[in-house]
């Protein structure tokens, strides 16, 4: 089944409401599933890295390291239509960010520290453009998906937006680092969205990634939470979209990481 596709895009229950699953649990659907890696990306903080790392080395599985950066500067991130029945605050767009290193992983965990030690009330905080600039050596950067930068741009101001946003994370990241990332859960407006992301990876010359962000090992798992509030996608239902001029972020990421 996954042969070609490793999950980038993964969150633990330690991103309260919307993560479902243990860190270890996580790794023992990737082993069932012989997958060989996975990266956990938790919200503004790298909380289950330690145990999610722990497991994946024990029973052999490639683990990735990184998190969901809320950033301030990019606005607010999309917000579920009106008529469904689970709302959330308006919150800043989130930047999935990968560690390609060593280096990457003090960045990350540096800048965590830096945008929470302004707050002056007890809030998760969130990231600028300033202090990405400051931290972005050893990252990797994907444009994320509805929680996303470019999803929240493409959905404000159209492709033109949207090819201005991933401008500036190549600025910031260098176009070796930044990759547009393709989504698909058969929602009618995230399928112009990818369309869009697409046209704009290819002007850009940027690299795709196809990913699913799962948030839950089972579909069982998700009808629970969802009935609580979480919104969650099961890795039991991953869906990849093959398309021929995909280049797979595990790929490029992996042979990069063993250059370190």
């Amino acid at each position: 089944m996954t042969d070609r596709y490793v999950e980038l895009h993964a969150a633990s229950a330690f991103s309260f409401l919307e993560g479902a699953s243990q860190p270890e649990k996580l790794v023992e659907r990737a082993v069932e599933l012989e997958m060989p890696a996975m990266a956990l990306l938790d919200r503004n903080g790298v909380y289950g890295s330690a145990r999610f790392h722990t497991s994946a080395k024990r029973n052999e599985v490639r683990a990735h390291v990184g998190a969901e950066i809320a950033v301030s500067s990019f606005g607010q991130r999309l917000t579920p239509p009106a008529w469904l029945p689970h709302q959330h605050v308006a919150e800043p767009a989130r930047l999935p960010l990968l560690c390609e290193s060593r280096e990457g992983y003090q960045n990350l965990c540096q800048l965590v520290t830096r945008f929470k030690m302004r707050e002056t009330t007890k809030q998760e905080g969130a990231a600028n453009f300033g202090d990405l600039q400051q931290y972005a050596s050893g990252l990797v950067c994907l444009t994320g998906g509805d929680e996303g930068p470019l999803a929240a741009a493409l959905m404000r101001g159209g492709e033109e937006a949207g090819r201005e946003t991933v401008e500036r994370l190549v600025r910031i990241f260098g176009p070796k680092n930044v990759y547009v990332e393709l989504q698909r859960h058969y929602e009618r407006e995230e399928e112009w969205r990818t369309q869009a992301a697409i046209r704009i990876a290819h002007s850009l010359r940027l690299r795709m990634s196809g990913r699913f962000s799962i948030s839950s090992l089972r579909c069982e798992t998700t009808r629970s939470l969802t009935m609580q509030g979480a919104s969650c996608r099961s890795i039991a239902s991953v869906t990849f979209v093959r398309h021929a001029r995909w280049h797979l972020c595990f790929g490029m990421f992996t042979e990069r990481s063993r250059t370190q």
